[in-house]
């Protein structure tokens, strides 16, 4: 509503966290997704030993659409939060020998310590970490420095400091500009953007 009211007669979106925020809006709403463009990257990469993880049952359908589009087996992690900790309580699927690839919406750097001290216990190799939206903590950069993270993929919807990725160099920054410049285009000249969905994976 204050949207609206602040003069929007039109909203577009990347990866929402719940998708059904869109309902919440009286003025159109395109929910765009970066899958494509993460997808891109990861077939730069040899994935032959790969596996999805999903870090919660929460993000398992969005894993599962990943999984699919690549070939990949799927391994879905249950986790129990307290007040203070979070803690993994299963993991379904195999790991053993194989690089997780971790997909997210956002990722902060609180819960990921205990993620991947548990893929480390189960046998797997260094891991990937994939977040549209890189929130990255201070007090989390260190953790995401770790030798078991191979490297950590975001895209440019939240502003990244320099002095983060100087603080963290495994950290790779994908741009969503081509993406948001054609949906704009195709809004403001009146043309549909059904052919940008149609070019994507998935829908989230």
């Amino acid at each position: 509503d204050l949207i609206t009211a602040a003069g929007a007669n039109r909203v577009v979106s990347i990866d929402l966290h719940v998708p059904q925020i869109q309902g919440f809006f009286n003025i159109p709403l395109d929910h765009l997704t970066a899958s494509l463009i993460f997808i891109d990257h990861l077939k730069q990469k040899d994935l032959s030993d790969c596996v999805i993880v999903s870090p919660d049952v929460g993000r398992a359908k969005l894993a599962e659409k990943y999984a699919n589009a690549l070939g990949l087996p799927l391994v879905l992690m249950h986790k129990r939060r307290t007040n203070k900790t979070v803690e993994v309580v299963e993991i379904v699927g195999d790991v053993k020998d194989k690089t997780p690839i971790i997909i997210d919406d956002i990722i902060a750097g609180g819960s990921v310590a205990r993620e991947i001290e548990v893929l480390s216990q189960k046998g797997a190799s260094p891991c990937y970490l994939l977040a549209t939206h890189g929130i990255l903590l201070e007090k989390a950069l260190e953790l995401l420095n770790a030798d078991f993270i191979r490297e950590v993929v975001v895209t440019n919807t939240v502003s990244i400091p320099e002095e983060k990725t100087r603080a963290l160099p495994k950290l790779k920054v994908l741009s969503v500009a081509n993406l948001l410049a054609e949906t704009i285009e195709r809004i403001w000249e009146g043309r549909s953007i059904s052919e940008i969905f149609k070019r994507m994976p998935f829908a989230v």
